[in-house]
């Protein structure tokens, strides 16, 4: 945290992560899949991709739908 806002590795990797995107795309990391994992979402893989100023690659998927019952479903 710094005044007025965050920094780091994270927000950068966020912010290229986000920037694959379309209006509307929820795009998230692996690790953030991984971590979600039992929630009921369902994802569709949009690939390996290098990110600006981020050390390793990383592994990109959208989330395409939640399940009735999951946290946040309609």
């Amino acid at each position: 945290m710094v005044p007025g806002g965050i920094r780091g590795l994270a927000v950068h990797e966020t912010a290229r992560i986000m920037a694959l995107g379309n209006a509307g795309d929820v795009l998230v990391s692996s690790t953030t899949r991984e971590l979600s994992a039992g929630s009921g979402f369902t994802y569709t893989d949009r690939g390996i991709h290098h990110l600006k100023g981020i050390p390793a690659s990383r592994h990109v998927f959208q989330v395409v739908a939640a399940h009735e019952g999951a946290a946040g479903a309609p």
